[in-house]
């Protein structure tokens, strides 16, 4: 334990973010955030430099969320709103946001973590708080605060959900990464209105008539759920049960 407290405050004082899984230690952890190669290249900021900085600034950004988590209204707003309001509860600036995610996967390396999914939670958090210190400023994202169940009103359910609205983000990303993408769907029509959203110019555009020999559309009316409770919508979620 002494040993590895020293290899981390080692580390910690040279700013440096292990991405490293030493055979017979640690997990596999999840893939970074889809974020710009710039902010990736960025020098991890000093107050989170250190094991003991790092985690008391986790512990504040989770207290200001289980504070969020209270709301009683459904709120829509844009991440700049929530970002302003992390950062006055944290009092800083939005730069060690952007690291939250590398920082507590190089944590968790440093020290051998043997079971990643109990740290879940943290994590998601930590991924969360990255994409809106990214993309604070921009109008690609929206967060959405739902504090009860969708079916059952009266029971409280908080749920903090950030929707990214851009699809073009992330195929930034597939198209930096490969030299040929091939997108193939029955469902991608017009083909214009699907390269101007992803933000890419296609080299080849083709679309290919179709005859089907059988009847795909079969609708239906739902009108109770599998707990035989009445229902105005049927959420997408059910679509494999009631569809399949």
């Amino acid at each position: 334990a002494q040993a590895r407290r020293q290899r981390v405050d080692a580390l910690s004082t040279r700013g440096v973010l292990v991405d490293e899984n030493p055979a017979g230690g640690g997990a596999e952890l999840p893939a970074r955030p889809v974020i710009p190669s710039d902010v990736v290249e960025q020098t991890l900021p000093g107050n989170i430099r250190k094991a003991e900085h790092f985690l008391g600034y986790m512990r504040r950004v989770v207290n200001f969320f289980q504070e969020k988590m209270r709301g009683q209204h459904v709120t829509h707003e844009s991440p700049s709103v929530l970002t302003q309001g992390l950062l006055s509860a944290l009092n800083s600036d939005d730069k060690p946001l952007r690291f939250c995610s590398d920082r507590l996967k190089s944590l968790m390396q440093t020290l051998q973590i043997a079971n990643a999914a109990d740290f879940t939670p943290i994590m998601t958090i930590a991924e969360f708080v990255t994409l809106i210190g990214t993309y604070g400023r921009s109008t690609s994202f929206a967060v959405i605060f739902e504090p009860y169940h969708d079916r059952l009103r009266h029971i409280p359910d908080p749920v903090l959900h950030l929707a990214c609205l851009d699809a073009s983000l992330v195929m930034e990303d597939v198209f930096e990464r490969f030299q040929t993408v091939v997108l193939t769907s029955g469902t991608i029509s017009p083909l214009s209105f699907y390269s101007k959203i992803l933000g890419f110019t296609p080299v080849v555009a083709k679309s290919f008539a179709m005859t089907l020999q059988r009847k795909c559309i079969c609708p239906m009316i739902i009108t109770k759920g599998p707990d035989q409770i009445i229902e105005d919508s049927c959420p997408f979620e059910w679509n494999e049960l009631f569809l399949s």
